[in-house]
């Protein structure tokens, strides 16, 4: 179990009674801001600033997957297990891997003229992701290139 707390990371191997801090083998000091488990795999996916780290056999080693051009802010899996993608949101772009993190291309921008706090996706298309914004909530069904608010939620301004 890992958790992410003042910008580090930790992990409990009792269920969550005892937590000790992970070492990423960064050289430097990095912050983490986003952290998420791959289901399949048990690997576990980090960003610590603009590099995505990938820490296998319960975070016993870590791999730098790809450094970004900017901070990444959220890591997610996309679509259905069969046809998953990895996507990666930085501060004003949105990236994606169809095969674990060795290519990626940019498919998008996060919504434009609002603050994002949250990019979610679809359980069934890949293409389809949901963003939690300042103006409401918002949908892609083009993996980023194009958002629309979603109306008749109760979500929106």
């Amino acid at each position: 179990m890992y958790a992410n707390v003042d910008a580090r990371l930790f992990r409990s191997r009792d269920g969550g009674r005892r937590w000790t801090g992970v070492d990423l083998g960064l050289d430097h000091e990095a912050e983490v801001n986003a952290l998420r488990n791959d289901p399949q795999t048990d690997a576990i996916y980090v960003s610590a600033g603009a590099q995505l780290l990938r820490g296998d056999s319960q975070g016993a080693s870590w791999t730098a997957v790809r450094e970004f051009p900017s901070e990444i802010e959220d890591v997610i899996f996309a679509g259905p297990s069969s046809n998953r993608a990895l996507v990666v949101r930085t501060h004003d772009e949105l990236f994606r891997s169809d095969d674990d993190g060795t290519g990626w291309r940019v498919v998008g921008s996060e919504p434009k003229d609002t603050v994002t706090w949250n990019i979610a996706a679809d359980a069934v298309s890949a293409s389809a992701l949901y963003a939690s914004t300042f103006g409401g909530l918002m949908t892609t069904t083009d993996a980023g290139a194009h958002w629309n608010v979603m109306s008749g939620t109760g979500l929106g301004r």
